[in-house]
């Protein structure tokens, strides 16, 4: 079943679905990683495993992040392969790592039914709160 066919089908019942993004939401493009996200997650039946697990992945996605960031700024890693590195290469890793993240942070949020929207506006509330505008 094409991505297309699975929106179409569970659109009616997951709440604010991508391609109908919630009244007020800021967002429709995080609408679609999340919905897309959970799509490719119970395709590859990874939507039932263990929380922790979730979590876990989230760590290391963060710290492959980390590792494709000091590329950038030192120039250097452990590896050969990307000692070889042009800057528009490690710029392509640090984009890649970063949708890693955004794909476990989705994967969690959708567990719980949090939607990124959402989650991003109790964020900004708590800056608000604690710096000001």
């Amino acid at each position: 079943m094409s991505y297309v066919e699975w929106a179409k089908q569970k659109a009616s019942v997951v709440k604010g679905f991508i391609l109908n993004a919630p009244e007020g939401s800021d967002s429709k493009s995080l609408h679609y990683v999340q919905s897309y996200v959970k799509y490719f997650s119970e395709k590859q039946g990874w939507d039932n495993q263990n929380p922790y697990k979730d979590v876990g992945l989230l760590c290391e996605e963060a710290g492959e992040l980390a590792q494709a960031v000091r590329r950038v700024v030192d120039g250097r890693d452990s590896h050969d392969k990307e000692e070889n590195m042009n800057e528009q290469e490690k710029i392509d890793a640090v984009k890649e790592e970063i949708g890693d993240v955004l794909r476990e942070l989705a994967n969690i949020a959708n567990r719980y039914g949090i939607t990124l929207d959402e989650a991003f506006k109790y964020h900004r509330e708590k800056l608000q709160r604690e710096y000001g505008e």
